[in-house]
């Protein structure tokens, strides 16, 4: 078993990395102001359970071996660059319109027809961030030792499983709550202008490999 030391400094690193604002914060954060908490709930699961592929990747060794062919992090990059540049084009012309998206009343705030494509969504915006697996073999690099036994590093992903629910979960639930709402309805225009100014630079700095 890690030691109790071994297992808080990894927490906190995994804890750091995904409560600091990226893709996957700012995401959540738009789909749950535009479309309501069971849809931001939704996408946040797609994070976690694409952040959860990678944990378990670098537990079985896979991150390492991914970091010995340089031309699988290039692909991820334009995928993942892709995608973001995608996602910035569409927050940019919501903006340019300035039509305010439909905000949800409380009531039908825990009510959804469709959450499958916010899932997938969020699971995409994980799962195409070679950054994700960096932060996984960090994670996984600062809670184990040598002499730990293999499956030692699944304690670790179990982990950080619960920290990544915490987090992504609250992201869902507070910038859903009804107060934000009425917020957004009034600056959302610059809302969504921000995003696509951070979703167009990030996904610029990913294919460059900035």
């Amino acid at each position: 078993m890690p030691s109790l030391d071994q297992l808080f400094i990894a927490y906190l690193a995994y804890f750091i990395g995904t409560a600091t604002p990226g893709p996957g914060n700012l995401s959540i954060i738009a789909t749950s102001l535009d479309q309501g908490r069971p849809a931001g709930m939704a996408m946040a699961c797609g994070i976690v359970t694409g952040g959860q592929c990678w944990g378990i990747s670098a537990a079985i060794g896979l991150g390492a071996l991914m970091l010995l062919w340089p031309s699988t992090f290039f692909i991820l990059r334009i995928v993942g660059g892709g995608y973001l540049l995608w996602l910035a084009f569409r927050a940019a012309r919501q903006a340019v319109a300035g039509i305010a998206t439909r905000l949800p009343t409380f009531g039908n705030r825990f009510r959804s027809t469709s959450l499958w494509p916010h899932y997938l969504r969020g699971f995409g915006i994980q799962i195409t961030n070679p950054k994700a697996i960096l932060v996984w073999m960090t994670t996984i690099t600062l809670g184990l030792s040598g002499d730990d036994a293999p499956w030692a590093g699944f304690v670790v992903v179990a982990g950080c499983l619960l920290i990544g629910m915490l987090v992504f979960f609250t992201y869902a639930l507070v910038f859903s709550s009804t107060r934000v709402v009425e917020v957004y309805g009034r600056i959302h225009r610059w809302v969504n202008g921000g995003m696509a100014l951070f979703f167009a630079s990030a996904g610029m700095a990913l294919m460059l490999g900035l």
